[in-house]
């Protein structure tokens, strides 16, 4: 996730990343992580959450501490589902093997 502030058009602020990944220009965040091994240009993708003309500097860094909190609990979430996903499949395995044993026995 990226937060930007910029004057320039949308269009020109993207095509600067681009331009910085195809140079291998990691002097900018975006540049570093798209070099990266494992990363490309295609994994690139552009979404406006919100566009906001901020009156001052001290509302813009509210909404981005907002926004920050926010993808927290959003992967919090996220990596909460995993877990109980995990600790279901045990669950199962275990069920299928006492299942699996109780079959064995005579009755």
């Amino acid at each position: 996730m990226y937060i930007g502030q910029t004057g320039q058009s949308l269009r020109k602020r993207i095509n600067g990343h681009k331009s910085d990944i195809r140079n291998h220009n990691t002097q900018k965040p975006v540049g570093e992580h798209f070099n990266l091994s494992g990363h490309s240009m295609s994994d690139l993708q552009v979404a406006i959450l919100q566009q906001k003309n901020f009156k001052n500097r001290l509302q813009r860094e509210t909404a981005e501490e907002q926004l920050k909190e926010l993808t927290k609990q959003y992967e919090k979430s996220e990596n909460d589902l995993k877990a109980l996903q995990s600790v279901g499949q045990i669950v199962g395995e275990v069920l299928k093997q006492l299942t699996e044993e109780k079959c064995k026995f005579p009755r």
